[in-house]
């Protein structure tokens, strides 16, 4: 009996953890705000446009690959998870020799939804090879929340387009490393 007990409590160990981020299951989400002026190039003239930037990105990075940590062969993981707003979605990446591709945890667009959201985050995962389910799992992220940061103001020069916020934001907080 203590045989059997012993077998299957090492069958549910390497059960529970068949898969998992690069990047662990412990992120911190990190929320910066500030102030730019562009000086842009727009159809031939210029001018200066002020504005005000908000993000978000998380640390130790808004994507991740998943990582198969048994002899699991698989080409292709699903992620199956609820959103913030109670919603089920789902996401797919393929698997190569057992590394997915980069997964998207954070990036919140018109054509990207994030994996995750802060606090405790249940994903459940299926591992399958030719569309035949090989292994499946839960995996347990935690996203905690730092600080709020605000970077200086900061200045441009741009030769794009002044109503590319986005892009004009994001080259403001690159430039200022995210406030830091």
């Amino acid at each position: 009996m203590k045989l059997i007990l012993a077998v299957l409590m090492m069958f549910s160990i390497t059960t529970i953890h068949a898969a998992e981020f690069e990047d662990g299951d412990y992120f911190t989400a990190h929320i910066i705000r500030g102030s730019v002026t562009a000086v842009c190039r727009d159809r031939g003239y210029t001018r200066n446009v002020h504005y005000t930037c908000s993000g978000s990105y998380l640390e130790p990075g808004n994507f991740s690959k998943l990582i198969i940590t048994n002899d699991v062969d698989a080409d292709r993981v699903e992620f199956n998870y609820t959103t913030s707003r109670g919603k089920a979605r789902r996401k797919i990446a393929r698997i190569k020799d057992g590394v997915s591709r980069p997964v998207n945890l954070w990036i919140n667009t018109l054509t990207q939804r994030p994996l995750l959201k802060r606090g405790e985050n249940e994903i459940n995962y299926t591992l399958t090879k030719n569309k035949e389910v090989v292994d499946q799992g839960t995996m347990y992220i935690t996203v905690d929340s730092a600080p709020l940061r605000t970077c200086m103001h900061g200045y441009i020069r741009t030769f794009s387009d002044c109503a590319m916020v986005g892009n004009i934001c994001g080259e403001y907080f690159r430039r200022y490393n995210n406030c830091q």
